[in-house]
């Protein structure tokens, strides 16, 4: 773990950004789980990484998201009207 200091926090905390990196999934097992055992005892980065997530989680929502969840592929009815279609077209 990289010794930034960050306002609020103590010296070695990671930087708000680092935090948005392991919410979104961006850095690799290997580099997420020291910074989560820090989490773990520091109070201020684990509010920071609660942010952080609850950001990533607001962004899921998005007007993208909203078209994406509209389209009928979307649909449970389409999905398994299209499985059935494919699986009377199947060679026996």
């Amino acid at each position: 773990m990289r010794g930034h200091m960050d306002p609020g926090g103590r010296e070695g905390c990671p930087d708000t950004g680092r935090w948005v990196a392991v919410a979104c999934g961006l850095v690799t097992e290997l580099e997420a789980a020291p910074l989560l055992d820090h989490a773990g005892n520091c109070a201020s980065c684990a509010e920071k990484l609660r942010g952080a997530i609850l950001t990533v989680a607001d962004e899921t929502d998005s007007p993208e998201e909203e078209f994406f969840k509209s389209l009928g592929t979307s649909q449970p009815d389409w999905r398994r009207d299209i499985a059935r279609r494919l699986a009377a077209d199947r060679p026996r």
